[in-house]
């Protein structure tokens, strides 16, 4: 202890270092005596500019003038001079609010999607609206709609893309909710591959009327699709009322859907179509897809269906019509072949999945298929989430 009276010694008699060398300060020392010992074993073991700094204090030159930065860093200036003026900090703080609403709608948008056509949200669905949906929650008013926003990011699609430029707030938020909360829920997410979410929001968060044009002869060809799978369930409804066949109703597009994607694939080289999907319109499926005959379809309804001896299918094996699955080799309207297989379904919906993934797999495995370009499994969920 210090005698009384006596002066204390101040801790250190060290000064502050100059800006232009806090990289010099007493948090680095150990660090910078390293480089140090290592100099003066070899000057060449050391980064040139290591060097520079080492042959100037060994030459004793003062402080200050051991290291002069690049004028355009702003060398030396203190965090006071250096602070982010307000209306600069305002606008980053806002920019980083509106990324947040976009990455909310992107996760949480498919909440408040309008998926109750009769209106019934007493009945079993949550219409309240999630905080983070809402430009209030965030701070914005009215007032903030007409201020433009730039989203791009480097490695970022839809809202998110580099060439996308300036956009203002009010279009943001209508075209979010136009996408992520209108007729149709979607999650992704959850995803990890960059590559496949970036093109999933290209797809999703572009107008549609940017994204591809239909010619007439396209559009003829979605309406004799949809039209196949309209009257194949009015004419299953009009002549076995009573009969339980899972019906397609309200989502009819599932057929041309599913068209267009094994015929772009075919097109593309794959040769096998493994399909699992539950209950719900797989009789439209096997019938328009899969290509059954239609009589075999409504034989099945009427009871009387028997199956041929002579023939290695054994989807005649008593089930019930819509846990049958069938094999055939069909013609796509690309001009090429190819082989669908429709999975037989239990009643536990789910066990069907790895079935499909396993014979997809095998089927890969014994056509040498080893770039797993040949055969596509696809997975259907059925119902709400169809």
């Amino acid at each position: 202890a210090a005698r009384r009276g006596t002066a204390r010694r101040p801790l250190s008699t060290k000064t502050a270092p100059h800006p232009f060398e806090s990289f010099l300060s007493g948090t680095s020392s150990n660090y910078v005596e390293e480089m140090y010992a290592a100099y003066k074993a070899s000057p060449e073991s050391v980064h040139v500019s290591w060097r520079s700094v080492f042959a100037a204090m060994d030459k004793g030159v003062p402080a200050g003038a051991i290291f002069t930065p690049p004028p355009t860093i702003n060398a030396g200036a203190t965090l006071t001079s250096a602070a982010v003026a307000p209306a600069d900090a305002a606008a980053a703080q806002d920019h980083v609010k509106v990324m947040q609403l976009v990455q909310a709608f992107q996760s949480r948008g498919h909440n408040i999607c309008d998926l109750d056509p009769l209106g019934m949200y007493d009945a079993d669905l949550d219409g309240s609206m999630p905080p983070e949906l809402e430009l209030a929650s965030y701070g914005f008013t009215e007032a903030d709609l007409d201020k433009e926003f730039n989203l791009s990011t480097l490695q970022g699609a839809g809202f998110l893309a580099q060439d996308r430029g300036p956009v203002k707030l009010r279009t943001i938020y209508d075209r979010l909710k136009e996408t992520y909360a209108s007729k149709v829920g979607i999650e992704y997410m959850h995803l990890w591959d960059t590559e496949q979410v970036n093109w999933l929001r290209d797809k999703i968060e572009t107008p549609s009327d940017q994204v591809y044009q239909y010619s007439a002869a396209e559009r003829q060809v979605i309406f004799e699709n949809m039209a196949k799978a309209d009257h194949f369930e009015a004419f299953l409804a009009s002549k076995f009322s009573l009969a339980k066949r899972f019906g397609l109703e309200g989502l009819e597009v599932t057929i041309p859907g599913l068209e267009e994607m094994i015929n772009v694939a075919v097109d593309r080289g794959v040769e096998n179509v493994v399909l699992g999907m539950a209950h719900r319109g797989r009789l439209n499926v096997l019938a328009n897809v899969c290509q059954k005959p239609l009589e075999q379809v409504f034989a099945e309804f009427q009871g009387n269906a028997m199956p041929d001896e002579d023939s290695p299918d054994f989807s005649g094996s008593g089930d019930v019509k819509y846990h049958l699955g069938m094999s055939q080799t069909r013609t796509m309207p690309c001009g090429k072949d190819v082989h669908i297989s429709l999975v037989a379904n239990p009643s536990h919906l789910e066990c069907v999945n790895p079935v499909v993934s396993g014979k997809a797999r095998a089927k890969q495995h014994y056509t040498g298929d080893t770039e797993r370009a040949k055969t596509m499994p696809i997975l259907l969920h059925g119902d709400a989430a169809f």
